[in-house]
């Protein structure tokens, strides 16, 4: 399966695996909630662009590093190194930032019995609303 990464300039690759490219495996290490290989990838990797999207399936995890995270440790380690709290990602269906995203995870979890996972996205909503992100209803296209 091929992996699109956009770039924030613009610019678009495509990589067989998710390995050929350091923004995709930050991405994936995000949406999979590894604290760790995200501390990793950004202290090995100079020029990331932690602004970049990635989309390799049309039902699950397509977006940028911080749209996917569902921890606040991650988000505050990829605000700290230059990820746009209110960079906007574009679904091709409608256009959503990091808060929009922790806002649909929580209501997804509602629907669970999960309290603890319930309980890590209140934290990241939290977090990221006390460093100033914004729905896309809030702020539209920059």
């Amino acid at each position: 399966m091929a992996i699109s990464v956009k770039y924030s300039d613009g610019t678009v690759k495509e990589f067989t695996r998710t390995s050929e490219s350091n923004e995709a495996q930050i991405i994936m290490a995000s949406y999979s909630d590894n604290y760790d290989e995200v501390q990793t990838i950004i202290k090995e990797e100079v020029a990331l662009d932690l602004n970049a999207s990635v989309w390799h399936s049309p039902t699950r995890g397509n977006g940028t590093a911080l749209v996917l995270t569902g921890l606040k440790e991650i988000a505050k380690l990829l605000i700290d190194n230059g990820a746009d709290v209110n960079f906007v990602y574009d679904t091709e269906n409608h256009k959503i930032t990091p808060l929009d995203s922790a806002y649909k995870e929580i209501e997804k979890e509602s629907t669970k019995n999960n309290i603890e996972k319930q309980t890590q996205i209140n934290n990241l909503i939290s977090f990221l609303e006390s460093v100033g992100a914004k729905k896309y209803s809030q702020i539209g296209d920059k």
